[in-house]
């Protein structure tokens, strides 16, 4: 829920899902053009470059930490290798359990925390892709889906 109390499994509407096999819980992305639209993109910044631009991954961590999603404040971008654990290989496009993971979107990769170790000049993060849960270098300059992260207590 909102306020981040477990629901039934058939509830309707949920801002969160808990994967009780990692012990992660996820961003729900909405339909609705607020915060947490499935279509918002962002871009990767340093701590000084885009400090107050609304389209920063850092700012939209913020936003979703002053807003208390699901009752918590300590969301943030996962790995690349979080990103894989919701991954479904026995779909595609999207890749991902729909009936959780409402508004999915695959034509863009979702951006990770996982910077790409052989990258000279740092411009690349890992992302996955859910069309086939492909996973690949994204540019941190370019617009990339991100869906938070937390580890549920």
């Amino acid at each position: 829920s909102a306020t981040g109390q477990k629901l039934p499994a058939n509830a309707t509407t949920w801002s969160c899902v808990l994967d009780n096999h990692t012990g992660l819980m996820w961003e729900n992305k909405t339909d609705d053009d607020g915060l947490h639209n499935k279509e918002n993109t962002y871009v990767w910044y340093s701590d000084t470059q885009g400090y107050n631009d609304p389209k920063s991954v850092r700012n939209f961590a913020r936003a979703v930490n002053a807003q208390g999603l699901c009752g918590h404040k300590d969301w943030r971008v996962p790995t690349v290798e979080e990103l894989q654990s919701i991954v479904h290989y026995g779909k595609f496009s999207p890749a991902i359990d729909e009936a959780y993971f409402v508004s999915a979107v695959s034509n863009l990769g979702y951006l990770s925390s996982s910077p790409v170790a052989n990258d000279n000049d740092s411009r690349k993060m890992w992302g996955v892709a859910f069309d086939y849960g492909s996973v690949s270098h994204r540019y941190k300059n370019l617009d990339n889906y991100v869906r938070l992260v937390r580890v549920s207590q």
